[in-house]
């Protein structure tokens, strides 16, 4: 393999890796420069990494602008399979606060909840009030000392707040009470450190958005 195979296939697996570990998201921009001055190499190998990866659906290159991290295109049963590890995941987290008497900061989930709650009165509520239901989950998780587990489940609810699935638009309104509904009863049931209902809730908020899915 010559050294500009060898120097392509660098700037390949290094981007590649940045986007899979979520370390670069949906939609960062992908700076050829500095990428060839990290791995010092010249932009022509960076380049044709860049529109190999677009090939692959991980990238879109955009006319005068650049290249992007691609919105990740999810199947239904990519959402559900999704969906099951993130309700593992924070079940598992409540379970954790439980056994070990973490404290969670009550009235910060109640203020990120009338955030989501003023955004579903908002015209532009779709794509801002998913994204502030992340910010409500990075808030129920604050006491989660597992720094990876923390970013595993966040990269998961982004994820899946960046699907492309047309069930999801289509429904959206059911989806935001549902949303709405099954955050305030966590809240609830944090506050009273009622956590086998709090990992029910979960659960049952899991399930609905998957029936939305699955009927549709």
């Amino acid at each position: 393999m010559g050294r500009k195979n060898t120097t392509s296939r660098q700037a390949y697996d290094y981007i590649r890796n940045k986007i899979e570990t979520g370390a670069w998201e949906t939609p960062t921009k992908i700076n050829e420069q500095d990428i060839s001055d990290y791995l010092k190499i010249s932009r022509s190998p960076v380049r044709k990494a860049i529109q190999q990866l677009e090939a692959e659906g991980l990238l879109t290159i955009e006319a005068y602008r650049g290249a992007y991290v691609a919105q990740p295109k999810l199947r239904k049963r990519d959402f559900i399979e999704r969906l099951q590890i993130l309700e593992l995941l924070v079940s598992q987290y409540l379970f954790q606060v439980e056994a070990k008497s973490y404290i969670l900061d009550i009235e910060s989930l109640k203020k990120e909840l009338k955030n989501i709650k003023e955004l579903n009165k908002s015209e532009n509520f779709p794509v801002e009030l998913l994204a502030q239901g992340i910010v409500f989950i990075e808030q129920l998780l604050a006491e989660q000392p597992n720094a990876f587990y923390k970013q595993t489940v966040l990269k998961i609810a982004r994820e899946i707040n960046y699907m492309d699935i047309p069930e999801i638009k289509k429904n959206m309104k059911e989806i935001r009470e549902i949303i709405i509904r099954n955050f305030g009863e966590i809240i609830l049931c944090c506050e009273k450190r009622d956590f086998p209902n709090a990992r029910k809730t979960v659960r049952i908020l899991a399930n609905r958005l998957m029936l939305e899915i699955i009927d549709n």
